[in-house]
């Protein structure tokens, strides 16, 4: 998490900030990785809040859901910026 946050937040303001960057995220495989980490599900996290305390996890886990968020925005703005290069 502490590595996650921080890289998307960066992909996101560079795609924010430069939608003409979309060609050279996608050649390395950027966007892949930012679907990756919408469409992980981890059914460990999908518990209530109630069970994951028993389990043991820390209270970092809601944090997850801010990272996915932030690489929905980053997807959103690579595909406006890969629709505007075309």
């Amino acid at each position: 998490m502490e590595v996650r946050r921080p890289a998307v937040v960066c992909v996101f303001e560079l795609v924010r900030t430069n939608p003409s960057c979309y060609h050279e995220l996608h050649a390395v495989g950027i966007d892949s990785t930012l679907r990756h980490m919408c469409e992980y599900s981890n059914p460990m996290l999908a518990s209530s809040p109630t069970a994951r305390h028993g389990m043991g996890l820390h209270m970092g886990i809601e944090d997850d859901r801010e990272v996915k968020n932030k690489a929905r925005e980053a997807l959103l703005y690579m595909e406006m910026g890969g629709e505007q290069g075309m």
